[in-house]
């Protein structure tokens, strides 16, 4: 039967537009000119024919269809330029405490978790995911310099307790600095003596002081000069 309609000769009457339009389609889907001569019952010079003056040719189709393509690309990617960010609002709004933060892998780490929870409750799963991985990545950063940073608002109370009573002595062996040592100085260490010299300056000027007006108080009371040398002051 397929070989009876292979050798049919080809018709010579008009064709319908609507079948031309469905040669043109098939024509520049791939079909060659002879597979749809055999389909159509006409010779392959009619199909050539009006491939050239419709200008459907495989050449100029694959052009319109590579223009078209592009055309739908770049209109896509107006279209992603324009559509809302998934992942704003994720992350809290920048604050005065950032630069702290930018100090702290473990801040980062709890932020980045936080994150991945909003993105979870807005079904970006695959956001959510990354931001997972990242959270552990700032978390063994932590680990490695030995966790977050300890401040006077953070530090338990029994060591700070510890630190200010002083009991064994360890915080006076943190800071004690050998004289005879021409080394550089932490400059901790620097800060805290220097401090402490102040302190103590501070302190003898009050117990002169003291002793002075003592003095004075005690001469007067006996008709005495109280800048003569006196036992005891």
């Amino acid at each position: 039967m397929t070989r009876k309609i292979e050798e049919a000769q080809p018709t010579w009457f008009r064709l319908s537009e609507e079948s031309w339009n469905e040669i043109r389609e098939a024509y520049r889907n791939g079909a060659t000119a002879k597979e749809l001569a055999i389909r159509w019952k006409v010779s392959p010079g009619s199909i050539y024919r009006h491939a050239c003056e419709g200008g459907w040719t495989k050449k100029r189709s694959a052009d319109a269809d590579a223009r078209a393509h592009a055309a739908a690309i770049a209109a896509e990617e107006r279209a992603d330029q324009t559509r809302p960010d998934p992942e704003a609002g994720l992350f809290a709004a920048p604050g005065e405490g950032d630069g702290a933060m930018l100090a702290d892998p473990a801040a980062l780490a709890e932020q980045a978790m936080a994150a991945s929870v909003r993105a979870m409750r807005a079904r970006l799963f695959a956001e959510a995911e990354k931001l997972a991985r990242l959270s552990e990545a700032y978390g063994r950063m932590a680990e490695k310099r030995g966790g977050p940073a300890v401040t006077i608002e953070t530090i338990d109370l029994e060591t700070l307790c510890d630190i200010l009573l002083n009991n064994d002595g360890r915080v006076t062996k943190r800071f004690r600095v050998d004289p005879d040592d021409p080394g550089p100085r932490d400059p901790v260490l620097v800060r805290y003596w220097s401090h402490r010299y102040a302190e103590h300056e501070a302190e003898k000027a009050w117990v002169e002081k003291v002793r002075r007006e003592a003095k004075v108080a005690a001469c007067r009371a006996v008709g005495l000069d109280p800048d003569a040398p006196l036992p005891g002051f």
